[in-house]
């Protein structure tokens, strides 16, 4: 349910905060959350969405080689929305 939904991305999100790479949350959704990386003094985003579908967890992330713009990213997410 929404609890369980919840306790993911938070968990998602303090792997993504510990890296060391990590800039800064840009946008904070309930299932999920796009972020900041700095990258050899390159700014890439990111995010991570989380899905539950029945006793699955399904996430998606545009992933560390996509080195996508904020704008690429903020797309990316808003077509994953229901």
């Amino acid at each position: 349910g929404y609890s369980q939904l919840k306790n993911l991305k938070l968990y998602h999100r303090d792997l993504v905060t510990n890296n060391p790479y990590f800039i800064k949350i840009v946008e904070d959704y309930d299932e999920g959350f796009i972020f900041e990386l700095l990258i050899n003094d390159v700014r890439v985003y990111d995010f991570r969405k989380v899905v539950l579908l029945g006793d699955k967890e399904i996430v998606f992330q545009a992933g560390p080689t996509c080195q996508c713009t904020e704008k690429n990213v903020m797309n990316m997410y808003s077509s994953l929305l229901k």
